[in-house]
């Protein structure tokens, strides 16, 4: 007897999501809870990352929120993929509060969910956001990298502030990161 198992549905959720297929894989997802098949963290993070692709991050939203409702806590995984989608669909000021939302969960972001963050605010043009969670990796000893660094860069010259933008390219060499022509190019621009 071969019936649909919380496996099976999750990996063809995954094959929907590598082929940019989002609708297709909320149709599975729903299935999923129609047929009663009992959901793993596994199904919901396959269904956020297809929603992902499709930046749907009001829908990924809605999925963290479904999970909290059946007990099921959202890991790094989760909340990044709904941090992800909003920085790619610009909304930086949602990307902050899904980050708050993390922090309630006593789940601590990673480079990726940094990384993600300093982009929303580059994107939506705050640098003062941008350099706060610069040293806030920092502080909280995560390995910073020459994007992270670039991004916060790009943030501050897209604010029109180039003094701020000089001097983190000087804290780079402080720091042993190598600048590279990302860096100097938003550094000038």
């Amino acid at each position: 007897d071969l019936r649909p198992s919380v496996i099976s549905y999750s990996a063809a959720i995954s094959a929907c999501e590598k082929a940019r297929q989002w609708p297709r894989a909320l149709c599975l997802f729903e299935e999923m809870v129609d047929r009663s098949i009992k959901m793993d963290l596994v199904a919901y993070n396959a269904t956020a990352s297809a929603l992902g692709k499709g930046d749907k991050w009001a829908c990924i939203l809605c999925l963290l929120q479904d999970m909290r409702q059946v007990a099921m806590l959202p890991d790094v995984i989760s909340w990044n993929t709904a941090i992800g989608a909003c920085e790619r669909s610009r909304q930086w000021q949602r990307a902050l509060l899904v980050l708050t939302d993390m922090l309630q969960d006593c789940l601590q972001p990673d480079v990726i969910a940094f990384s993600a963050l300093m982009s929303a605010c580059e994107t939506g043009r705050q640098w003062l956001l941008a350099l706060a969670l610069l040293s806030d990796m920092r502080e909280r000893r995560l390995p910073l990298d020459t994007t992270a660094c670039n991004t916060s860069i790009s943030a501050c010259e897209k604010g029109a502030n180039w003094l701020q933008a000089l001097s983190l390219l000087r804290d780079m060499s402080l720091w042993r990161l190598r600048p590279d022509t990302v860096t100097y190019n938003a550094a000038i621009a």
